[in-house]
């Protein structure tokens, strides 16, 4: 397993981690296709029970419980089915495919989705997400608008469940983070992923007068926590790698929920893509046979 440093307490998924760049761990892509996911030993009764039908992030509590252990795939003698499997050190034949615990988007599936957009720069999940959520956001919220949405979404690769998970995701942004996201300074989609603080009191005076809310990922302005921790990391709020006001909304207000049912996520998966992160906030999970 890949070496894990505790640097911080406000780290992104579990227990105040920061990943330590490198190569700890080895996935090799080539297992991944024409495998069957047959089993999922999930982290929570509340992840393993929910159907898909189910609004998670409705009455979410500020601090989001994410329980321990890390995600392994256990492949079976045939080489086709295998299992995801949460657990604390690596069991027997188990390859650790992301740290934290096995969600709804921790299959194979859905981890070649992600690696599909990281290999293709001309491609941005980012804005694919967005867009299949605009119809969404136009009309409000009703049975027909989300199930587009959520169909669009599984139309870009990811498995039933982490669609609904994404779909509900995007939902709720629409809702809570529609001033940051929409008005005035949004475009749809167009806006950079990362905004860096500029240098200089001008400049600083014009960016901080632009913003309809001004780093919301701020532990002084988000509420939000994460066993006991904050929702959000430093590399989200300032300095090169800090995100733009409607992803920041999005990680402070959604992020925790979203963790916690989808158990995959970039980051988590040592995957670095369009959206610019601090590396010690990316796991180090290489994608070769060796390392």
């Amino acid at each position: 397993m890949g070496v894990r440093n505790f640097l911080f307490s406000s780290l992104i998924f579990h227990f105040g981690v920061s990943y330590v760049s490198g190569c700890g761990s080895c996935f090799d892509p080539a297992i991944i296709p024409g495998k069957n996911l047959v089993a999922t030993a999930f982290g929570s009764i509340d992840v393993e029970s929910w159907d898909g039908t189910t609004n998670p992030f409705a009455a979410a509590p500020n601090d989001v419980s994410i329980s321990g252990g890390d995600c392994y795939v256990v492949v079976e003698a045939n080489g086709i089915d295998y299992s995801l499997v949460t657990s604390v050190g690596a069991p027997s034949g188990g390859i650790l495919t992301h740290y934290g615990p096995c969600g709804h988007c921790s299959s194979l599936t859905d981890l070649q989705v992600y690696l599909d957009y990281a290999n293709d720069p001309s491609k941005s999940l980012r804005g694919d997400v967005q867009n299949c959520a605009l119809l969404e956001t136009l009309l409000g919220w009703t049975m027909l608008p989300f199930a587009l949405a959520e169909n669009c979404i599984m139309n870009l690769g990811f498995t039933p469940k982490c669609s609904s998970i994404w779909a509900y995701n995007s939902d709720e942004s629409s809702q809570n983070c529609f001033t940051d996201c929409f008005f005035p300074n949004y475009n749809l989609g167009d806006k950079p992923a990362n905004e860096p603080e500029p240098n200089g009191l001008l400049a600083k005076f014009w960016f901080y007068l632009k913003l309809s809310n001004y780093n919301p990922c701020d532990p002084s302005k988000c509420s939000k926590q994460i066993n006991g921790g904050d929702a959000c990391t430093p590399g989200s709020y300032s300095g090169q790698t800090r995100l733009n006001e409607c992803l920041q909304c999005d990680e402070c207000k959604q992020g925790g929920i979203f963790k916690k049912y989808a158990g995959r996520t970039r980051r988590n998966s040592g995957i670095q893509d369009e959206i610019q992160r601090d590396p010690s906030e990316i796991a180090d999970i290489c994608y070769s046979p060796v390392c």
